[in-house]
């Protein structure tokens, strides 16, 4: 049997475009949340789809999670209505649904739309025979082929398809046996989806941010979790995102107001979306180590701060917790490497012990950070953007840096990161110009006074996405926008110093 889920697209936004690249609205790339969810587990092994960018963009998300191309089928394009604007659009709907052979100047009659779609549908049911198939449509082009094998379905229920909307229509060979809608909105849950950093881009601003946070002293098996006043269930400190917040400056204020964490360090970790069918929610998550915290601010809703190994027994949000704390696990593995480092103390003196990437660190324990300035004789440096699924600053503009492994010294790690991150080789002897430190590492920043063209910048994978040259003074800039990681002042105050003498 042939098990085929025809999905009609998701809301479109007419006002960009033409029919056949009408992108989808903010809505519309939520619901698609609803179509992944929808089609999760159900065997899907071919995916189809008209090549009208709503319809591959609906089905999209899903495709790309279970691994699958997406094969357009130019024959189950929308059906063409005419060269203008069609004013009312239901009275010319209502004209076409009663006579199948009407239609306007270089537009296509409903008995045209459905003889081709059922053309494709032939083929396809010949090509991929037996197997379980999902389908990008749309409306009418749907409709003709419900119609055909089911005279009972008209212009009423066309009009009341949503968008998306889903039909499930099984088949023996080329023998039809059934059909059934299936009302993607009628979830019974909190539908949950995780995407990389930027993958809600489209989506518009955050609302929320929320924050996985532990101890820096601890394991990272202890996750702190806070319970508001008036409930008996816990959830992760997090909140709104007010208008004039970004997310990082919203999880800093909400884990000071919601724990009392005063130092701390913060990294975005991935973004989430969230959906009842009727209402949805974007939001950032963010991975913090607390180093200091206080009590609680009095004027907090939060009644409790609390420890757990892993989730704790009583949720707030039973349905969205258990997904984001998955999605926080695969986020740590991802990036803890079998990677070593020395430690040392705060005098750079060796203890004797390495650390494994990842892992929390000894207090008055420090390991060793490189960052490798390189300047032309044009008082430009060399700097490169951070891919977005890196740990801490993803997305960040910086200069290559990188921590220096076991058994490696300084400048060798300097050069190493240099090469690994843009292609550069360090042809300077180079000096380190500026040490500096937080609480858990040592910065050594060198620099090599040399030229270098942007044409032999070589990316790394994973690491690095883009290249420029940039003043020190457009570095200072791009750091008060956030576009430039912190902590970058002392370091360019004391390179200009020396580029001066």
């Amino acid at each position: 049997m042939t098990t085929i889920y025809f999905i009609r697209h998701a809301e479109p936004n007419r006002t960009v475009g033409v029919d056949a690249t009408y992108p989808l609205t903010e809505k519309g790339l939520a619901d698609c949340v609803l179509v992944s969810h929808f089609l999760r587990g159900r065997g899907i092994e071919i995916a189809l789809s008209s090549p009208f960018k709503r319809a591959v963009d609906t089905i999209k998300p899903f495709a790309d999670g279970a691994g699958l191309a997406i094969e357009l089928v130019e024959d189950f394009r929308e059906r063409a209505i005419t060269d203008h604007w069609i004013a009312d659009f239901d009275d010319f709907s209502a004209r076409q649904w009663a006579d199948f052979s009407y239609k306007l100047p270089d537009g296509e009659c409903l008995s045209e739309v459905q003889a081709r779609n059922l053309a494709a549908l032939g083929a396809m049911l010949r090509k991929y025979e037996g197997k379980t198939w999902v389908v990008g449509t749309h409306g009418t082009a749907l409709s003709t082929i419900i119609h055909h094998y089911d005279e009972a379905f008209g212009l009423a229920d066309f009009r009341e398809m949503t968008m998306p909307w889903a039909v499930k229509m099984c088949f023996d060979g080329e023998k039809f046996l059934s059909w059934e809608k299936i009302d993607l909105f009628a979830v019974a849950e909190w539908v949950t989806e995780c995407r990389p950093l930027n993958g809600f881009s489209d989506l518009g601003k955050h609302e929320y941010s929320v924050i996985f946070a532990h101890e820096a002293d601890g394991k990272r098996t202890d996750w702190l979790y806070v319970r508001h006043r008036d409930r008996q269930t816990f959830e992760m400190p997090g909140g709104h995102i007010e208008d004039w917040e970004s997310p990082a400056i919203a999880a800093k204020r909400e884990l000071f107001e919601e724990t009392g964490a005063t130092e701390f360090f913060l990294t975005p970790a991935f973004e989430y979306i969230t959906h009842t069918g009727k209402v949805y929610g974007t939001g950032q998550v963010f991975l913090a180590e607390i180093y200091e915290r206080g009590a609680i601010p009095e004027e907090s809703e939060i009644a409790e701060v609390a420890a757990f190994d892993g989730l704790p027994p009583q949720m707030t949000y039973p349905q969205i917790l258990p997904v984001l704390f998955a999605e926080m696990q695969a986020f740590l593995a991802k990036n803890t490497a079998d990677e070593y480092y020395d430690l040392m103390d705060e005098n750079r003196q060796p203890l004797g012990k390495m650390l494994r990437r990842g892992s929390p660190k000894p207090a008055g324990a420090f390991h060793l950070v490189v960052r490798s300035w390189v300047v032309n004789s044009r008082g430009e440096c060399l700097i490169t953007q951070r891919s977005f699924e890196k740990y801490g600053w993803p997305g960040m503009w910086e200069v290559p840096s990188g921590s220096v492994v076991a058994g490696e010294d300084s400048r060798t790690a300097a050069v190493r990161e240099l090469r690994e991150e843009s292609g550069i080789i360090a042809t300077d002897s180079g000096f380190v110009f500026c040490e500096n430190r937080n609480r858990s590492a040592i910065f050594d920043n060198w620099v090599f006074f040399q030229e270098f063209d942007l044409a032999d910048v070589v990316l790394q994978e994973g690491e690095t996405i883009a290249a420029r040259a940039a003043t020190l003074d457009e570095i200072l800039e791009m750091a008060e926008n956030g576009e430039f990681i912190e902590f970058v002042r002392e370091e360019i105050e004391t390179l200009r110093e020396r580029m001066a003498d």
